[in-house]
């Protein structure tokens, strides 16, 4: 009972946050047709600029040479072009949609597609996390509910933004070793 109220919890605590930041960023940047649900950092990499709808859309479309069509789509940069980290959001109307969008993304990729090799996964909390390393930098992909996001960063700092992206020690975040691990 304990883990499912702290996991429901953490849920819509996640839901208020996002809601604070897309409120904060509209206001912000002036804008009233939502700002990317995007976090304002990572690891000390501050966000600079973001793309959205239509343009995000087309760019996430470019990378997996085909239209995925997701409700809403987010590309944010994070730092400056010698230390940059690129967090890509989609999206879809079903849970269900998110979960097949990331096994296709995981099987594409395999064994190594496309630059990207050492495939691994882990598990944090319920979240099933994919790396790869490709193009000199670490990229992490998972989906949680209706969301998948990629994140691309360099490899120093890696292991730490994802950490503060998903709200968890750096500890629960593998080492790049290729092992396989399942963090409860």
């Amino acid at each position: 009972m304990y883990v499912i109220g702290m996991t429901m919890h953490r849920r819509i605590r996640k839901v208020v946050i996002s809601a604070m930041a897309v409120l904060g960023a509209a206001c912000q940047r002036g804008d009233t047709d939502g700002a990317a649900p995007l976090p304002r950092a990572l690891h000390g990499l501050e966000l600079g600029d973001v793309r959205t709808g239509d343009s995000a859309a087309a760019l996430i479309g470019r990378l997996h040479g085909k239209d995925v069509s997701p409700r809403e789509s987010y590309v944010g940069y994070y730092g400056p072009p010698e230390m940059r980290g690129v967090l890509y959001l989609s999206r879809f109307d079903e849970e269900q949609t998110a979960q097949l969008q990331l096994a296709a993304m995981a099987d594409r990729i395999g064994s190594g597609s496309a630059g990207f090799g050492h495939h691994t996964q882990f598990v944090i909390g319920e979240t099933v996390v994919h790396s790869v390393f490709g193009f000199a930098e670490v990229h992490y992909f998972f989906a949680e509910e209706t969301d998948v996001a990629w994140l691309s960063m360099p490899p120093q700092i890696a292991r730490a933004a994802l950490a503060e992206l998903m709200e968890v020690e750096l500890d629960s975040i593998p080492g790049f070793g290729g092992e396989r691990r399942i963090i409860t």
